[in-house]
């Protein structure tokens, strides 16, 4: 019965993250207070168990904030949902021709925003007319306001 009070513990620290990631920096608080308190009540086996869910959630917080990716201005990540912008990349990959559009992998050179440009590393999913005649290697510029990052 151990393991299961355990694992809830892991899966709720996880998912108060996932709420909040603001919580992250309070896992060791979790951690340490509920190894304490299960160690205090070492003799009460529920009690016990409830320190140890607790400890796990804060590992659970730590496992989950470690996890989350961090991107700085020269990500092109960086500036996915942050309206219109202006790219410059080159055609990565074989253009995907769909029915209605073509589909290209783009490796993101620069990107403009705000009359400010910014040299980034990245690669956008760019979904073009079908008939544009797009090839592999092609230097594109792009505009547009949604972007999906690879």
């Amino acid at each position: 019965m151990t393991l299961v009070y355990l694992v809830i513990g892991w899966i709720t620290g996880i998912a108060l993250t996932t709420w909040n990631l603001r919580l992250v920096p309070a896992w060791p608080v979790f951690a340490a207070g509920g190894l304490l308190a299960a160690l205090a009540m070492r003799r009460n086996v529920q009690l016990r168990q409830i320190g140890l869910a607790i400890m796990m959630a804060g590992l659970g917080m730590l496992r989950y904030g470690s996890a989350q990716p961090t991107f700085t201005s020269a990500d092109l990540a960086y500036y996915n949902d942050k309206g219109f912008a202006e790219m410059v990349g080159v055609v990565s990959d074989t253009p995907d021709v769909r029915d209605n559009n073509i589909h290209l992998t783009v490796d993101i050179q620069s990107i403009r925003q705000n009359n400010k440009t910014i040299p980034v590393n990245g690669s956008a999913l760019v979904i073009g007319d079908r008939f544009g005649g797009y090839a592999y290697g092609d230097k594109l510029q792009i505009k547009g306001t949604r972007v999906n990052i690879n």
